[in-house]
């Protein structure tokens, strides 16, 4: 394969106008795959806006959809290299609310394989990943924190996502431990295990001792059999300064996916034992019924 037709392989798997919407951050430019762009037999290139799934926040959805682009009509070059900067507005495919609006710049690709570049210029509402429901549960009004780790965990920025996340959990210590208290309730947890993290509630701090958090959980907690405080402990107590960007953007990523986890099985815990309370009550019931 000579070097050229290297070259023009590279440039056919480019990126997919999908991933290209979905996944890069603004100010960033990509070359997009050469079939995200019309050929006519005779005439200029266009660039027709894709179906992407976008997070919708709305009551009725909460989650991932389809969402579809305002824009009906093609992006039409005039000639070739022309820069075309447009946007498009996008709407979730299941509630009709809007979702997003992106700004974009264009260059004419001049043929299949000489596709031009992509700018993504911006996007409201801001890029970024969006927290699962029990995160935002779990951390109440400090979840935009997890946010903001999350963002810049995908702009390579270790330190600022590091101390994100450790403000996070220092600022909703309480909260956390009154949330997994819930939850030791809610699956009937032992009453000497239940007294002991209120009592850790009120005088537990990262600065101390990990040896105080043992056996303190109930199983259905645990993540791969550990204790997610005892895991999430020692980085949160040791120093940033300590940290280089790349070690404290892997550890920062160690934390969100801990966090997140935790959020999941505290509600977890509480359906699956308001669920076994309903089977039970609803059994019961009947037994009594057949009695009579």
């Amino acid at each position: 394969m000579t070097e050229q037709e290297s070259s023009n392989e590279e440039t056919i798997a480019g990126f997919s106008p999908v991933k290209f919407l979905e996944t890069v951050p603004p100010g960033e430019t990509r070359q997009l795959a050469a079939d995200a762009f019309d050929f006519p037999q005779h005439g200029y290139p266009t660039f027709t806006w894709p179906p992407i799934e976008l997070y919708c926040s709305n009551t009725t959805c909460i989650g991932f959809r389809f969402a579809d682009p305002g824009v009906k009509s093609a992006v039409e070059f005039h000639n070739y290299d022309q820069e075309r900067s447009v946007w498009c507005a996008y709407s979730c495919r299941n509630c009709k609310s809007f979702l997003k609006l992106f700004a974009i710049v264009f260059t004419s690709p001049r043929a299949r394989h000489r596709p031009g570049l992509t700018l993504k210029v911006g996007e409201d509402p801001v890029f970024g990943p969006h927290p699962p429901p029990a995160v935002i549960e779990l951390l109440g009004g400090v979840a935009v924190y997890v946010l903001k780790g999350h963002r810049s965990e995908a702009q390579g920025l270790g330190i600022a996502a590091f101390a994100y996340y450790r403000r996070v959990v220092e600022n909703q210590r309480t909260h956390i431990f009154d949330e997994i208290i819930s939850a030791a309730e809610h699956v009937g947890a032992e009453p000497a295990m239940i007294e002991r993290l209120k009592h850790l509630r009120q005088h537990w701090r990262f600065q101390q001792s990990v040896d105080e958090l043992k056996g303190c959980l109930p199983q259905i907690l645990l993540i791969e059999g550990q204790n997610p405080l005892e895991l999430l402990h020692p980085v949160l107590s040791d120093s940033i300064h300590d940290r280089t960007d790349e070690e404290a953007l892997e550890i920062a990523g160690e934390i969100r996916l801990v966090l997140i986890n935790l959020a999941e099985r505290i509600a977890l815990a509480k359906t699956q034992s308001d669920e076994l309370k309903e089977a039970v009550a609803k059994l019961a019931a009947r037994k009594a019924q057949r009695k009579k």
